[in-house]
């Protein structure tokens, strides 16, 4: 998949949040399902449903982690993994 820098992003209505020490569970009722978001899957999660653009959310990780270099293909890769989940989907 392709991605464009400036691409937005929306969570998945009907998802329900759990917020867990080490990230997040996200549970799918329409498709009985349950996602274990790590830390920094859990962090991208949470900045799409902030209207992030992929350039934001890798922005954000850099700083937030003290990164040497922006994570853009690390962020694509989360958010194809989410994509196919079907807990974000492109506005």
């Amino acid at each position: 998949m392709n991605i464009e820098r400036t691409a937005l992003f929306q969570q998945t209505a009907g998802c329900e949040v759990s917020h867990m020490p080490d990230g997040y569970v996200v549970y799918q009722s329409d498709r009985e399902m349950v996602h274990y978001l790590n830390p920094a899957a859990a962090m991208v999660y949470e900045l799409v449903g902030q209207k992030q653009p992929l350039d934001g959310i890798a922005d954000y990780m850099k700083a937030s982690f003290a990164l040497p270099a922006t994570p853009c293909n690390e962020v694509v890769a989360c958010l194809e993994k989410l994509i196919a989940e079907n807990l974000i989907t492109p506005c």
